[in-house]
């Protein structure tokens, strides 16, 4: 394939970047075992994914980087495929949005990587929050190829889409 291309723009002194901070926001666990978390996993070996929302804080905007688990987990835990809440199971903790609250942080949108459920889960304690995710990602949606909790969360979320066409940002 052709090398990736990069901005030629000028570097700048990264003394004079805004001042930004990401700071994870654990919201769930999914222990299960490693066979199922990656190729090659071994069957006997417990392996736990961490469900999490990644707050940036930016003097533009705080947003989120997905959800985590939200508030209604239990019930999100039931529109997932019945052979994987037979293989897993679920650890609840506080909801991104119970944390944000509890420390007077507001978002002013978020952002998803994918519309999964482990993803998505924490949208819900969030009405109204412009919900932003690639074009591509709200097409496979509307195909239906993965369907689930998004399909139940989808008219209810202020969506606004974009696509990766920008070059280079800042350094």
């Amino acid at each position: 394939g052709a090398a990736p291309s990069f901005s030629t723009q000028q570097k700048r002194d990264p003394a004079q970047l805004p001042e930004v901070s990401l700071s994870l926001l654990k919201a769930g666990k999914m222990p299960s075992r490693k066979l199922f978390a990656y190729r090659g996993g071994s069957a006997g070996e417990a392996y736990e994914n961490g469900m999490a929302a990644i707050l940036v804080r930016h003097p533009q905007a705080s947003f989120l980087i997905d959800a985590g688990y939200g508030a209604n987990v239990a019930q999100h835990w039931q529109t997932i495929p019945w052979t994987l809440r037979k293989l897993s199971t679920y650890v609840k903790e506080t909801p991104a949005a119970a944390q944000l609250q509890q420390h007077g942080i507001a978002v002013n949108f978020a952002v998803i990587t994918h519309s999964h459920w482990d993803h998505i889960s924490g949208l819900e304690d969030f009405p109204g929050l412009e919900v932003r995710m690639p074009n591509a990602e709200r097409a496979f949606i509307e195909a239906h190829k993965y369907p689930g909790l998004i399909d139940q969360m989808i008219g209810k979320l202020n969506v606004r889409t974009f696509d990766f066409t920008g070059g280079a940002y800042e350094n």
